[in-house]
């Protein structure tokens, strides 16, 4: 697996306004309600989630074949790309347990506490769509 990639400082500003564009554009066709449903089930790839205890259980790491997915996350397998979120909570200094423990009482604090982790998978050059929010 790669190493996260580094953006220049403009590219990332660039990241960030699309991002608050993208989030406006939602909270217009929800009457002005974001409630962080943007992230939708964003937090089910991550420690503790959904998605994770499936990929767990069934033990079966196939590569990821949506159609509409980036090429990043269609060269990636599950184990990968699960790895390599673990390896961007890392460098982001989470905490993997406080994000286990949101993910069964808290999805609105879950979702505030790992948005710098969205925003750096975006970075990293994942769609909203179906890769991190599908």
């Amino acid at each position: 697996m790669n190493a996260p990639k580094r953006m220049s400082r403009k590219a990332t500003r660039d990241l960030i306004l699309k991002i608050a564009q993208e989030i406006d554009a939602f909270k217009r066709t929800e009457l002005g309600q974001l409630g962080w449903s943007y992230l939708n089930n964003f937090h089910f790839r991550l420690p503790g989630g959904y998605h994770r205890a499936i990929f767990e259980r069934e033990a079966v790491d196939l590569p990821y074949e949506h159609s509409q997915a980036s090429r990043k996350l269609r060269g990636l397998t599950h184990s990968q790309f699960f790895a390599l979120i673990d390896t961007l909570i890392a460098e982001l200094e989470l905490d993997v347990e406080k994000i286990k423990e949101l993910q069964v009482t808290a999805e609105l604090k879950l979702h505030a506490y790992c948005f710098p982790l969205y925003v750096r998978l975006r970075r990293e050059g994942f769609k909203h769509y179906p890769d991190l929010t599908a």
